[in-house]
C-alpha cells in the first residue's frame, strides 16, 4: 500500500519536474522512480567512492604513466 506524503517545492522545481515527467499525472511515479534509482545507488555505495576505489587499484600505472609524460618536457 503506497502511502501519501506532501512535500513543499519550489514553483520552479516543480516546473522542471514536470517537463521531465511529461505531464502532471506521471508526476508521482516520475518522483518514485527516481528516488527508487537513487536509493538504490546510494545503497550501493557513492559514485565517487567507486571511482577513488579505481584510481587507487590503478594508481602504481597512472604514476608511471605520469612520470613517462613529464620525462618528455623540456626546460625552456
Amino acid at each position: 500500500m503506497a502511502q501519501q506524503i506532501t512535500i513543499p517545492l519550489p514553483n520552479d522545481l516543480v516546473a522542471e519536474l514536470d517537463k521531465l515527467a511529461d505531464d502532471t499525472k506521471n508526476r508521482s511515479k516520475f518522483v518514485e522512480s527516481f528516488l527508487r534509482k537513487h536509493l538504490a545507488q546510494v545503497s550501493l555505495g557513492k559514485p565517487e567512492s567507486n571511482d577513488l576505489r579505481i584510481l587507487n587499484k590503478n594508481s602504481d600505472y597512472l604514476n608511471q604513466e605520469a612520470e613517462d609524460v613529464l620525462s618528455y618536457q623540456v626546460s625552456l
